[in-house]
């Protein structure tokens, strides 16, 4: 049976598409959609996406040889946004060079590297030995910058409850606080007599 030169011949593409979920909370980190820029076939201002996912891009572009990447998220289930990312060669080549290195240098040496944040160093030390250090030199400059920011949070979170108890006293039974029509605030008076911070609860935007 012949085979047609369309079915037999090589699909070839150097644009691809990529499309995200995203929380509500992380729709700081999402820059304005370029949509409407994308469609007038008209990029006037620059993409601005989660760095974790510009190098996710850029590492497809690099290994598809792609000139760019469309990339879709629909954040919190209802915000659609829509950016295009050129590729950048250069940030490829720095992306492979760390790869590389983390290849040779731990996974092919079953080396552990070095922690980075707390679930690391609890991967790699999850045990207490009962052992004792000294504060010396960046520990103790890190425990004295810890000590500093645990003081602060903890006055302005006596500072907050005093706000919160003077809005409570203000909205009296209402149970909703809105600003310029808009729901920015919702307070369920409790049972108990304890004062219960919980019960306050700040709207998303």
């Amino acid at each position: 049976m012949p085979t047609s030169r369309a079915s037999s011949a090589l699909l070839h593409t150097d644009v691809a598409f990529e499309a995200k979920t995203a929380n509500a909370f992380t729709a700081d980190l999402w820059g304005p959609s370029q949509e409407l820029e994308i469609k007038q076939n008209n990029l006037r201002t620059e993409h601005v996406i989660p760095l974790y996912y510009e190098t996710q891009i850029q590492w497809y572009c690099g290994i598809l040889k792609l000139k760019g990447m469309y990339l879709a998220v629909l954040i919190g289930g209802s915000d659609f946004r829509m950016y295009w990312v050129d590729a950048r060669p250069d940030v490829f080549q720095v992306i492979k060079e760390k790869c590389s290195a983390f290849w040779n240098n731990y996974v092919l040496t079953k080396t552990p590297p070095e922690p980075i944040n707390i679930e690391d160093v609890l991967k790699l030390y999850g045990r207490s030995n009962g052992k004792a250090i000294e504060a010396q030199g960046d520990l103790a400059i890190n425990y004295g910058e810890y000590a500093r920011l645990n003081g602060e949070i903890k006055e302005l979170k006596k500072q907050q409850d005093a706000v919160k108890a003077k809005i409570a006293i203000d909205m009296k039974d209402n149970e909703i606080l809105t600003l310029d029509g808009k729901k920015v605030l919702t307070y369920k008076t409790q049972t108990s007599k304890r004062f219960d911070s919980d019960s306050f609860k700040q709207e998303t935007t």
